[in-house]
């Protein structure tokens, strides 16, 4: 296609676009930058201030003149720092919840759970991705990031969370949602060496060669030119500045690279998918506050005039109290500058011409008193604004209790700040799983360190054979389940021998079944935020210790639950108290039940030998009594006489209760 030239208007200067789509992303960031000169201008100040650059140059030579102090008392940066150190105290992981109610689902929710922790160490996200977006939030008022993908060779895509800075991304003007999901268009901009970018083999030659310079595309603009600015005109080092472009064309999204010359990487449909399956833009976008006319802004802007009271309050105060009038008679003294001179030093000397009597020094101290009342009012409002004294926890000597309620009441202001970098930090995740889904597709595992002791491995992709789901469902039988460990290992071993035991599963839709796998995984993810709760449970353990100590027969596991203990911490005591997780310890507790099985057996069996014994014993007493009532009864009673021939003696009876 021939291009097509058009005429710039700051420069006056032909621009060649190589197509129609090419001038439309040019005008599209020159839209952004020409909208927002005095956006930037604010963003770039309350930069400075944070930096501790707060007085201009005319104002430095006019101090310098006067012979007054130029003070900065950098009550900004205080603030700034104190909700970063809010933000590094609020940071937590991400969660994967299922969305079906199934333990397959909820064992699948766990593996992305690690998965999603597993990206976030790989990048340092909370420290070199969060903190700096954070920054940019409570200073700028906008932050950016992009999760893109590095495909690497013999490894498995890295998944790539990075902070993108504020002064090199832009957005559409029209978009007036905080978290920009209106937008049209978007996008970033870069400053590169020629050298590295003629490195890039898909990039045209002849399109950068056009764009050496050290102006942005939209003109000199301070903001957007490249850094530092005092080398634009002595350096030697040729610079091009290379754009990532992404724009909704027939209502999809498309990527773009491109520079002044033209085309570097031609329009295409979004490489990366969201959740759907459809192109999606890789960048996430959010404001803190926005105007009337959508200008983002940050926190900073409410404080820059309290500081400058601050500072030239106490610049003034200063100078006063170093300063001093004379009053005198006109040509007392010869030389008038010499007297200042001497007056200020500790042993000044005045030489009058005349009466010295007629000589009078006077101080600024009312004047000075005052400047000091007011710069009390100005130091009340800046700790009345933002971090307070309640939020830093020096608000007094309070219990745990009541501290942690004067934090809560402090931490109200700035609640629409967390908010939006949870919700910047939700999307985020968000992206980084719907990479996950899409280039995660082969067998890998997933280093998770959630515990200090131990590092833990998660399959993902796993694929599931015959021999698993034999396995699986032997483990489910009853008969399976009786057999002794040695009978099931032989059990399991002879499955895992055959050959057909190491062939893959396949589904009913005829695809190979896999454990974890993640294109199937349907989950929802949520940022759990709370603030510090560490002082109230620390009350409540230092009150349970001192119940302790009064009642000694308090178990143990309960103190430990109810402690100020991490929870991985806490866990793997009570894991250690109750023998879980320890072969040993389990193996101790089947021995003791066992003996406890044999105790109660033996004794039973003393019971019923002993009650044997007694009936025993009872028997033969009776056998006993029946004998001796028979002998008694033999001769107590008296024969009978027959014919007259001796009678001989009856049979001696046997009676038995036996």
């Amino acid at each position: 296609m021939a291009s097509r030239v058009k005429k710039e208007e700051k420069t006056g200067k032909e621009i060649a676009f190589q197509d129609d789509d090419h001038q439309v992303v040019v005008s599209q960031f020159e839209e952004y930058a020409d909208a927002t000169i005095e956006i930037r201008k604010l963003a770039e100040k309350c930069r400075d201030y944070k930096d501790g650059n707060q007085w201009t140059g005319p104002e430095r030579e006019t101090l310098k003149k006067r012979k007054q102090p130029c003070i900065t008392d950098n009550k900004v940066q205080d603030k700034v720092n104190t909700l970063l150190g809010i933000e590094k105290r609020q940071r937590t992981d991400p969660k994967a919840f299922p969305r079906n109610p199934s333990e397959q689902d909820e064992q699948a929710a766990e593996a992305a759970t690690d998965a999603l922790r597993f990206v976030a160490d790989q990048n340092c996200y909370k420290t070199i991705t969060r903190k700096p977006a954070a920054d940019n939030l409570i200073v700028e008022g906008i932050c950016y990031g992009q999760v893109i993908v590095e495909k690497r060779k013999g490894r498995e895509p890295y998944v790539c969370m990075e902070h993108i800075r504020q002064d090199r991304g832009y957005y559409d003007i029209h978009s007036l949602k905080d978290d920009f999901s209106d937008k049209r268009y978007c996008g970033y901009f870069t400053w590169m060496d020629y050298d590295e970018a003629v490195e890039n083999p898909k990039w045209d030659k002849e399109a950068l060669d056009a764009s050496i310079t050290g102006q942005s595309q939209a003109g000199p603009d301070k903001q957007l030119d490249d850094k530092p600015r005092w080398v634009l005109s002595g350096g030697k080092r040729k610079r091009v500045q290379i754009f990532k472009h992404y724009r909704i064309k027939a209502g999809v999204w498309h990527e773009s690279v491109w520079c002044r010359g033209g085309w570097l990487e031609k329009e295409k449909p979004c490489t990366y998918k969201d959740e759907y399956g459809e192109p999606a833009c890789c960048i996430e976008i959010q404001a803190l506050y926005r105007d009337s006319d959508g200008a983002p802004y940050g926190d900073v802007p409410r404080y820059l005039d309290l500081q400058d009271e601050h500072n030239k309050r106490r610049s003034k105060m200063l100078h006063l109290l170093n300063a001093k009038r004379i009053v005198a008679r006109k040509g007392e003294f010869d030389n008038i500058n010499a007297l200042r001179d001497e007056l200020h030093k500790p042993d000044g000397v005045l030489e009058p011409n005349g009466d010295i009597a007629q000589l009078r020094i006077e101080d600024n101290l009312r004047e000075a008193e005052g400047q000091w009342r007011l710069l009390q009012q100005t130091d009340m409002a800046l700790s009345q604004t933002g971090p307070n004294a309640a939020l830093a926890g020096t608000s007094g000597d309070l219990s745990g209790i009541a501290k942690a309620r004067d934090q809560s009441a402090g931490e109200l202001p700035i609640t629409p700040l967390f908010d939006a970098l949870d919700s910047w930090e939700l999307r985020m995740y968000r992206q980084v799983w719907c990479r996950v889904r899409q280039f995660w597709n082969e067998e890998m595992w997933v280093r998770v360190t959630d515990d200090e002791q131990k590092v833990r491995w998660v399959g993902l992709n796993q694929p599931i054979t015959q021999g698993d789901m034999a396995a699986q469902a032997a483990a489910q039988n009853p008969e399976f389940q009786a057999l002794p460990d040695e009978e099931k290992r032989m059990v399991i071993a002879q499955l895992a021998q055959r050959p057909e035991a190491r062939e893959q599963m396949l589904g009913d839709d005829g695809r190979p079944m896999r454990k974890n796998d993640i294109a199937m995984m349907d989950i929802d993810i949520i940022i759990d935020r709370g603030m510090d709760t560490i002082t109230v449970q620390q009350e409540e353990f230092a009150q349970l210790v001192e119940i302790a100590k009064g009642r000694p027969e308090i178990p143990f596991d309960t103190l430990v639950e109810m402690s100020q203990l991490r929870a991985t911490t806490k866990k793997r005591v009570m894991d250690k108290l109750t023998g879980a997780n320890d072969p040993m310890a389990q193996q101790r507790a089947q021995m003791q039940q066992l003996l406890e099985q044999l105790n109660t057996a033996l004794l039973a069996a003393k019971v019923r030998r002993e009650n044997a014994g007694a009936s025993k014993d009872e028997a033969a007493a009776t056998e006993t009594g029946v004998d001796a009532s028979v002998k008694i009864a033999q001769f107590t009673t008296p024969q009978p006489q027959g014919d007259g021939q001796t009678a001989k003696p009856a049979s001696k009876a046997t009676v038995s209760v036996n």
